[in-house]
C-alpha cells in the first residue's frame, strides 16, 4: 500500500503519477484503475492511497483504495514557481514549433537563434503552464539536455513581462 499525491494525471493520455510519501518514487496510475475505483480523473495534488506492485519498469498503481475529495484537491492545484528578476532577464523569447500531448514533447524556437530546443510536458507540468499549442509565443530558460539544449522553464509571454 502506498500514500502519495498525484504529481500529474492525462486524462486524453489515460495515466498519470503519483509521487509516493515515502520516497520510493512514482507510481504509474493507469486510467482503467481510475475508472474501476469511480472517478474519470485525476487531479494535480490530490492525496491518494492505492495498491501497487514493483514491476521492472517501476511501481505500477494496481487499486486505488481512498482519493481525496475533488472539491479539496481543487484548490491545491500548482502555481508557477516564483521568478527573481535575475531569472526574469534570463527568459528568453521563443515560439512553440509544436508540441504533441499524446508523445509528451515538443519544440520551440528561440527567437532570433537557429534550431530547435526540446519541451518536455513534465517541464510544462513543473511550471504550472497551461496548454501548448503550435504558434503559442512564450518565455523560456533553456539548459543543456543529453541531445541538446531543453526547456527548463516556460511562462506565458505576457506573465514574463509582467512585474
Amino acid at each position: 500500500m502506498i500514500s502519495g499525491q498525484v504529481k500529474w494525471y492525462d486524462q486524453q493520455r489515460g495515466f498519470g503519477f503519483v509521487l509516493a510519501d515515502d520516497g520510493s518514487g512514482d507510481v504509474m496510475v493507469h486510467a482503467n484503475v481510475v475508472k474501476a475505483y469511480g472517478l474519470p480523473y485525476l487531479v494535480t495534488g490530490q492525496e491518494v492511497t492505492l495498491e501497487a506492485e514493483k514491476t521492472d519498469r517501476g511501481w505500477l498503481g494496481t487499486v486505488l483504495l481512498e482519493v481525496q475529495e475533488l472539491e479539496e484537491a481543487e484548490g491545491e492545484r500548482l502555481v508557477p514557481p516564483p521568478i527573481d528578476s535575475e531569472t526574469k532577464e534570463a527568459l528568453l523569447p521563443a515560439r512553440v514549433k509544436w508540441f504533441d500531448r499524446v508523445k509528451g514533447f515538443g519544440f520551440v524556437n528561440i527567437f532570433g537563434e537557429a534550431g530547435d530546443v526540446f519541451l518536455h510536458m513534465e517541464t510544462i507540468r513543473e511550471c504550472a503552464y497551461p496548454e501548448v499549442e503550435q504558434g503559442d509565443a512564450v518565455a523560456v530558460l533553456t539548459g543543456d539536455g543529453p541531445k541538446g539544449p531543453v526547456v527548463t522553464m516556460i511562462r506565458e509571454w505576457d506573465d514574463a513581462l509582467v512585474d
